[in-house]
């Protein structure tokens, strides 16, 4: 198989997972990382637009080394990499759809406002 550039630096992006085989180490995990499913992930790869090449490049940043890493060509074919927003899709959002913090209702707020607007009538009253 003719594995593309792109995707070349997609596999050296995508973290690999700890084997129990290897020997663990003295920080914690273990010694040999493995990546599985090269053929099958370029697989997956070559069936993604070019969006969707540029968001699972993107996405790929924010996975860590470990013992729970997905097969890359899990990952790509279930679509995991849409779980994280592109930057550009958070700034487009419309105005409607972006949270106003001052018109979100809050019982804990409401709640603190109220027990303040006690304590100074108790406080009023006292003063008197």
């Amino acid at each position: 198989m003719d594995y593309t550039a792109e995707f070349m630096l997609f596999w050296k992006a995508f973290p690999g997972r700890y084997h129990e085989a290897g020997r663990p180490k003295a920080d914690g995990g273990y010694e040999n990382y493995w990546k599985i499913g090269k053929r099958k992930a370029m697989e997956e790869w070559s069936k993604l637009s070019d969006y969707q090449k540029k968001w699972a490049m993107y996405s790929v940043k924010f996975m860590r080394k470990g013992k729970y890493v997905p097969d890359p060509h899990r990952w790509l074919k279930d679509g995991k990499y849409e779980d994280i927003d592109l930057p550009e899709e958070r700034a487009t959002l419309p105005k409607e759809l972006v949270p106003n913090l001052k018109q979100v209702e809050s019982y804990i707020v409401n709640f603190n406002d109220k027990r303040n607007e006690q304590h100074n009538k108790l406080r009023a009253l006292k003063g008197k």
